[in-house]
């Protein structure tokens, strides 16, 4: 509300003059909305800049905690990947080593079969020993094993016959 402006008065008994404070600006309700609007327009500016930068600040909360997900994604795969790098070695370093037990194992059956080889060559040569000692008193032909069977009377067997 207006407080009306006081006005002076003159000794006389005329009614005062209207003075020009006592009347309101021919614009003023238009000056009053602007003033209205400029305020509602800062709050709205302020309001936005309030909710852009809750907006910003609320993405770079998601962005860093996106980086962090990130970071330990990447350290979870670098750590398996080490354990795998290490499993990889351990069995490759297995492999050199049943290689090299294997190459063992392969001279260790060679010298066995050589072994036996020698002891089947000792035995052959001590067989065929014996048996030419012995041939001294074998038959040399069919016919003379014959002659020697009859006189004896063993002919009739037929052991000899073929």
């Amino acid at each position: 509300p207006r407080v009306p402006a006081v006005r002076a008065l003159s000794s006389s008994s005329e009614t005062p003059a209207p003075s020009s404070l006592d009347a309101p600006p021919p614009n003023a309700f238009a000056i009053s909305r602007n003033k209205y609007r400029k305020h509602v327009s800062s709050l709205r500016s302020r309001y936005a800049a309030d909710y852009a930068r809750e907006v910003a600040a609320a993405k770079a909360q998601d962005e860093a905690s996106a980086a962090d997900a990130a970071r330990s994604r990447a350290e979870r795969r670098h750590l398996r990947n080490l354990r795998s790098l290490e499993g990889a070695r351990r069995d490759l370093q297995q492999k050199a080593d049943r290689a090299v037990e294997f190459q063992q194992e392969l001279a260790a059956e060679a010298v066995r079969r050589a072994q036996r080889e020698a002891r089947a060559t000792r035995a052959r040569e001590l067989c065929l020993m014996e048996l030419e000692a012995a041939a001294v008193h074998w038959y040399t032909d069919a016919d003379a094993a014959h002659r020697d069977l009859e006189a004896a009377g063993m002919a009739d067997d037929g052991l000899w016959d073929r």
